[in-house]
């Protein structure tokens, strides 16, 4: 996250709380990926298999 915020994709907000609460926003640079992100799904769903993926922990 960042090198995304450092890239200024995401601006990054903090919540002065107890916890803490930090939340990432798109910033316009960002949405002006969403052309990249639609084309790499449509991409994805016609050539990855969903049983193949692994999950957070490293499992199938």
């Amino acid at each position: 996250m960042r090198e995304l915020e450092t890239e200024g994709i995401v601006k990054r907000v903090v919540y002065p709380q107890i916890p803490v609460r930090v939340e990432y926003q798109l910033t316009e640079k960002g949405y002006a990926l969403k052309p990249v992100t639609d084309a790499i799904h449509t991409w994805a769903e016609q050539w990855v298999d969903p049983s193949q993926l692994i999950d957070a922990q490293g499992k199938k």
